[in-house]
């Protein structure tokens, strides 16, 4: 199933908060607001069926999944780089 794309007004000093965060952490802001909302609804009160939370939860663990791999790959890349960069510094 596609995401399905979500307009949202905020007010000022909550859009700042979220781009401070994006800042900080170098992740985007649809990510950020991504996460809180499946955490939202994971911890929500009885209103949203089980079957919601689940879904939740799910989307939560592949997010986490996706995040340790993303980390893996930006290791690796950063040693490549490093790698290059000591080939570059020889070859002077």
């Amino acid at each position: 199933m596609p995401e399905k794309k979500l307009s949202v007004r905020l007010p000022p000093e909550l859009a700042e908060a979220l781009e401070r965060q994006e800042n900080a952490s170098g992740v985007g802001q649809s990510r950020i607001v991504r996460d809180a909302l499946t955490k939202f609804l994971i911890d929500a009160p009885d209103c949203v069926s089980a079957e919601l939370k689940q879904k939740a939860r799910f989307i939560q663990v592949l997010l986490q999944e996706k995040e340790c791999e993303i980390g893996f790959l930006k290791k690796e890349v950063d040693e490549l780089c490093h790698m290059v960069s000591d080939s570059e510094s020889y070859d002077s």
